[in-house]
């Protein structure tokens, strides 16, 4: 009887560890379900963010690229007004030359 009681304590004892060690593991798979989650979140917003800035970037290129093209135009529109004043000063030299002549 006293071996009964000593195999029934026993086997409490066993059950009782048995079952702390499962509510043990039970807690580190909800934290490493929780952790995969907050992973998962995360990437999610690091690819919003890339996603932007990608955006982000192809706006600026488009922007490069307009404002190129709009120092082209500028750059032609100089040369123009810089061969005109040339010309023009060329003609004013002629004619002042004219007057000192004539």
């Amino acid at each position: 009887q006293t071996l009964e009681k000593a195999i029934t304590s026993q086997k409490m004892q066993m059950a009782e560890e048995i079952q702390n060690c499962k509510e043990e593991l039970d807690g580190r798979l909800q934290e490493y379900r929780d952790l995969e989650a907050a992973k998962k979140t995360e990437v999610t917003n690091l690819q919003s963010v890339i996603d932007l800035n990608t955006e982000t970037v192809q706006r600026l290129e488009q922007n490069l690229a307009a404002k190129s093209s709009e120092v082209i135009s500028l750059q032609s529109e100089i040369k123009q007004i810089t061969c005109k004043m040339e010309y023009q000063m060329q003609k004013n030299e002629e004619e002042v030359e004219k007057l000192k002549d004539g």
